[in-house]
């Protein structure tokens, strides 16, 4: 896609205060030390988690390079550029799924924009580990995704989070346990978010033929008006008319890009809304009224469906984090 859209409220990030870099150190020549602000976890056999976690006061932009990698990236928060040595830039916004793929070592740049907190959490597999599964070459189900970026036979592309993977990301940030069972749960993780990224790959390749480059356009620009206005009475025709697509390209390309139907995927805007104004102390009724349900009862049970808890015990329990 050529333009990212957020998607959406993203509730419990860590609060932990960001790493800062200052202006002095953020010369050209002078890269910062990536260990500072990046958290590497070995998860065996060719699986990793990497958690960047970095607010500079200074714009940086910094070469990199790296052995060959399959790496599934949610940005959590902030805004960067990043593109393959010799390729065009992508631009990340909060709520952007980066995918990128290189059989071999590559390169490329990363601009970090001064001034803002980018909150990224990202699952890498070696080419070993992706043969183990039994999903070679995974070339050809990538490019299902219709890719922003190919140099050689590198490919970065990016697109919407769906909220399927910004659920994996954020479990995986407030990992509680430790030890072995910390290393099974981020597998498990980790193997949870490669495969939705191939149920979607999947799905977009079944569909490629009813949707054109447009049509994916226009389907991002559907969803940010249900991130942004979630609070709003949308229907089908009406989200079709705003976004200029017509209701058939509109429900496909839902299901095929985002992995969920319109109307689960707007309940999801609406219910993580919620929950973050309920985590500030907002009454429910009120919280309820002000993201589009006019029947507490109705939200009450949709929000427990979703979270878990009753509003007012979940609240509860947000208050003593």
């Amino acid at each position: 896609m050529s333009q990212f859209v957020s998607a959406g409220p993203l509730p419990d990030l860590p609060t932990i205060p960001p790493l800062r870099v200052s202006a002095l150190e953020a010369k050209p020549d002078v890269p910062p030390d990536w260990t500072s602000f990046v958290r590497l976890e070995p998860l065996g056999d060719g699986l990793s988690l990497n958690v960047f976690d970095f607010e500079p006061d200074a714009d940086y932009t910094l070469s990199v390079a790296g052995p060959p990698t399959f790496c599934i990236a949610m940005y959590l928060d902030g805004r960067c550029r990043l593109a393959l040595e010799n390729g065009r830039t992508l631009e990340v916004i909060p709520g952007t799924l980066i995918l990128f793929h290189a059989p071999r070592e590559s390169g490329g740049r990363h601009q970090i924009l001064g001034g803002n907190r980018v909150l990224c959490l990202d699952f890498r597999f070696t080419p070993e580990a992706i043969a183990a599964l039994g999903i070679t070459p995974l070339a050809p189900l990538l490019r299902a995704f219709d890719v922003d970026c190919s140099v050689q036979d590198a490919m970065l592309l990016g697109r919407p989070l769906p909220a399927a993977l910004r659920e994996i990301a954020r479990d995986a940030l407030h990992c509680p346990l430790a030890g072995a069972a910390r290393g099974l749960y981020l597998r498990a993780k980790a193997m949870e978010a490669l495969s939705h990224v191939i149920a979607v790959a999947q799905a977009e390749e079944t569909s490629r033929v009813n949707l054109t480059r447009r049509d994916r356009d226009r389907v991002g620009v559907a969803a940010r008006l249900l991130a942004e206005r979630y609070n709003e009475p949308w229907t089908i025709p009406s989200l079709a008319r705003a976004a200029g697509l017509n209701e058939r390209k509109l429900k496909v390309g839902f299901r095929a890009l985002l992995g969920r139907t319109v109307h689960a995927y707007l309940e999801e805007m609406r219910l993580d809304a919620a929950a973050q104004a309920m985590a500030e102390g907002a009454a429910i009724t009120d919280v309820a009224l002000s993201v589009g349900y006019a029947n507490p009862s109705h939200f009450a049970k949709l929000f427990k469906r979703r979270f878990g808890s009753a509003p007012r015990a979940w609240q509860r329990q947000a208050a003593r984090r």
